[in-house]
């Protein structure tokens, strides 16, 4: 029962959010003014250069091993082939 009150709590508490969120002052409404504070603000430039650099770090670091990965697989094949060619030599 514990479960069903706390579950209508916050279904109720979400639509009295919603409701807040949806009154217009000035023409506006306080999720236009909230979603214009969070995106212009000096937190999300900020987050985005970090999003941004990860994001190349990301990459490096794929390429790098993607590169190192293949040499591997390169240096595997010649010596088999080099292997072979010996093995066959006449």
């Amino acid at each position: 029962m514990d479960e069903l009150k706390f579950v209508l709590r916050c279904f109720v508490f979400a639509c009295l959010l919603l409701m807040f969120s949806q009154v217009k002052t000035d023409g506006v409404t306080y999720e236009s003014r909230i979603q214009n504070f969070l995106v212009n603000s000096e937190i999300a430039f900020f987050m985005q250069d970090a999003a941004a650099g990860g994001v190349k770090a990301i990459k490096k670091a794929l390429l790098t091993s993607k590169a190192a990965i293949s040499d591997k697989m390169e240096n595997k094949i010649d010596l088999r082939f080099e292997k072979n060619a010996a093995d066959n030599s006449y």
